[in-house]
C-alpha cells in the first residue's frame, strides 16, 4: 500500500482524514445540551442550590472567627496603611475569594 509523505498516519498505519472541516456549531450544540441537562438536574433537586449558597459561607466562617479571636480590636493603623482596608474581615474575605479563584484555576 502506497502512502503519501504529506498525509499524517495513525499508530496503526492508517491515514487520518484531513479533508473533513471542523464543525464548531456541533461543539456548541453539545455544550448547550450538556448545560441544559445539568440545569434540569439542579432544578429537580433545589437543595443543591441551597447547599451551594450556604457552603461558601461555612468555608469562610472559621477563618473570620479565628481572625476575630486573634486580633482583638477591629483594626490597627498599621494594618490600614499596609492593606488599604479599615477592617481586617473585609481584607480576609477579598483575600479568601482571590485564593479560591487562583486555587481552582490551577
Amino acid at each position: 500500500m502506497h502512502q503519501d509523505a504529506a498525509s499524517p498516519t495513525t499508530e496503526g498505519g492508517q491515514r487520518e482524514r484531513t479533508d473533513i472541516p471542523p464543525r464548531v456549531l456541533l461543539d456548541w450544540r453539545a455544550a448547550r445540551i450538556f448545560a441544559e441537562k445539568n440545569l434540569m438536574i439542579s432544578l429537580r433537586y433545589p437543595a443543591n442550590i441551597i447547599v451551594w449558597g450556604v457552603v461558601p459561607i461555612l468555608w469562610l466562617a472559621p477563618y473570620v472567627l479565628m481572625m476575630t479571636a486573634l486580633s482583638g480590636s477591629a483594626g490597627t493603623i498599621r494594618f490600614q496603611e499596609l492593606s488599604g482596608f479599615d477592617d481586617f474581615v473585609k481584607f480576609a474575605i477579598v483575600g479568601w475569594f482571590v485564593y479560591q479563584y487562583v486555587d481552582n484555576a490551577i
